[in-house]
């Protein structure tokens, strides 16, 4: 083929927000009113999920027996785990449902991690972890007016988090900003990569890469827009 195709047909009329998959034969997509559904191979099915009516605004894993699709609706649950056979609703996050919750990733031993921001007080930086038993805070270090987007890592010592004023990384205890000058002040709002030397991230109209050492602005080309990777 020398272009795109329909694969199988979704099997929904739901808007779609997201798609997570572990290999050829175990993709997934969530979307409006609670919809999940999987393809082994062949059509999409709906997969019997907790979320009811809810949106799904993201679904990750680490294998086809460890996934998380988030819901950012307000309502509960607010994030489900599926271990291979079937999903189950998992507690609130620390200030549910005050919290905007934006990012979702998760890492190799199947902790899950959340990002956003929480409206509980003046307003405050957002990221915990769960650990498949409860969640644990991890905020230390993020300046108390930045919002964190989208977040990706490749360790639990090592993720990277967009934010309203640049970039941050997380090294196991404490988040510090990248003090790069291309990504200064810019809202980022997606990060993703493929290895601690190959790192994307995107502005609602820049793309950034990093090589292990600095971010530089890497122009796309034929003068596309991104608004996600």
């Amino acid at each position: 083929p020398d272009g795109w195709c329909q694969y199988h047909p979704l099997g929904t009329v739901q808007s779609l927000a997201a798609v997570w998959g572990s290999g050829a034969k175990d993709i997934w997509y969530v979307g409006n009113s609670g919809t999940i559904q999987r393809s082994t191979g062949g059509a999409f099915a709906p997969s019997p999920n907790p979320f009811g009516t809810l949106s799904l605004t993201a679904i990750k894993g680490s294998g086809p027996n460890n996934l998380y699709a988030l819901s950012n609706s307000g309502g509960t649950p607010g994030i489900a785990r599926w271990d291979g056979s079937k999903w189950t609703a998992l507690p609130s996050w620390p200030g549910f449902p005050n919290i905007d919750a934006r990012g979702l990733f998760v890492l190799s031993n199947g902790d899950a991690i959340v990002t956003g921001y929480s409206f509980i007080g003046a307003g405050a930086p957002f990221a915990a972890r769960w650990n498949g038993t409860a969640w644990m805070t991890m905020t230390t270090g993020i300046t108390a007016n930045e919002l964190l987007n989208k977040v990706w890592g490749t360790s639990d010592t090592d993720l990277w988090a967009g934010g309203n004023t640049g970039i941050w990384r997380w090294d196991g205890t404490k988040w510090s900003k990248d003090p790069s000058a291309p990504i200064q002040n810019k809202n980022i709002q997606h990060v993703f990569g493929t290895s601690k030397t190959d790192v994307w991230a995107a502005s609602s109209n820049e793309l950034f890469h990093y090589d292990g050492t600095a971010w530089t602005l890497a122009a796309p080309d034929n003068g596309v827009t991104p608004s996600s990777i």
